[in-house]
C-alpha cells in the first residue's frame, strides 16, 4: 500500500532528524537537502515498480523517499562515502524495499536493473572514468532499461557560476567527494551518451533544483 505523497516528504524527514543516529551537521544537511529536491515529480518518472539503482546517493534522501511512495519498488542506494552510507542505514528501521551498499556502482555487478539513477553526481566524478561507468551503467539494464540522469547545465549564466562555485565549496569542506567539477556542454553531452548506447530525451524543468543550473534526461538502453 502506498502512502499519501504529501505524507512521505514528511515522513523522510522525520527518519533523518528524530530518529538518524548521524552527527547534527548531517542531520541539518539533509533537512535543507530536502526542501529543495522535487521528489514529488522524481516519482512520477521513476517506475512504480521494479529494481532501481541511485548511484552516488549519499545520505539515502531520494532511496528512502522512492522506497515510501510505492513498496512494490527495490531500491539499492551505493555510495563510497562510509559516513553517509553508516547515516542511511540507520534510516531504514525494517523496511525491506530499500537497501544501502556501501562501495562503488561497478563492483556490484548489477544485472537487469529497471533503472538507474544519477542525480547530481556525474559532476564530481572525473571525467576520465566515464567510459567504463556508463559501460557498466548499460550493462546492468535490462533492455528499455532507463537511466535518469540530472546534473549541472554548461551555459554562460550567473546561476551557472554560482552553481558550480557550490559544488567546489562543498568539495573543499568534504561535503562531497571528486576533483573539481566535471561537465560537458549539453551537445557533446548528448552525442557522448549516443555513443554509450542510450536514447536521450529531455524532461521538463518540474525537475530543477531551485538556484541550480541544471538538465534532466531520461536515456534509454538501446542494444547493442
Amino acid at each position: 500500500m502506498t502512502h499519501p505523497l504529501h505524507s512521505i516528504r514528511d515522513q523522510v524527514r522525520h527518519l533523518y532528524w528524530r530518529e538518524s543516529m548521524g552527527p547534527f551537521f548531517d542531520r541539518l544537511f539533509t533537512r535543507l537537502r530536502l526542501k529543495v529536491l522535487p521528489l514529488e515529480v522524481l516519482n512520477t518518472v521513476v517506475p512504480a515498480q521494479g529494481k532501481i539503482v541511485e548511484i552516488g546517493c549519499g545520505h539515502g534522501l531520494i532511496c528512502n523517499y522512492l522506497g515510501l511512495a510505492n513498496p512494490e519498488r527495490e531500491i539499492i542506494g551505493v555510495d563510497i562515502d562510509p559516513r553517509r552510507m553508516t547515516m542511511a542505514k540507520t534510516t531504514l528501521n525494517g523496511r525491506e524495499n530499500v537497501h544501502f551498499q556501501e562501495g562503488r556502482f561497478e563492483h556490484f555487478h548489477f544485472i537487469n536493473l529497471d533503472m538507474v539513477i544519477l542525480f547530481g553526481v556525474l559532476c564530481v566524478i572525473p571525467i576520465r572514468y566515464w567510459d567504463e561507468l556508463f559501460a557498466n551503467i548499460h550493462r546492468a539494464l535490462k533492455p528499455g532499461g532507463e537511466l535518469l540522469l540530472h546534473d549541472i547545465r554548461v551555459d554562460d549564466s550567473m546561476l551557472f557560476r554560482l552553481h558550480t562555485f557550490k559544488e567546489t565549496l562543498f568539495r573543499v569542506v568534504g561535503i562531497t567527494r571528486g576533483e573539481g567539477v566535471n561537465v560537458m556542454p549539453p551537445d557533446v553531452l548528448e552525442k557522448r551518451m549516443m555513443q554509450y548506447g542510450f536514447t536521450v530525451r529531455a524532461l521538463g524543468p518540474e525537475l530543477d533544483v531551485p538556484f541550480h543550473s541544471c538538465f534532466t534526461w531520461l536515456l534509454t538502453k538501446q542494444s547493442h
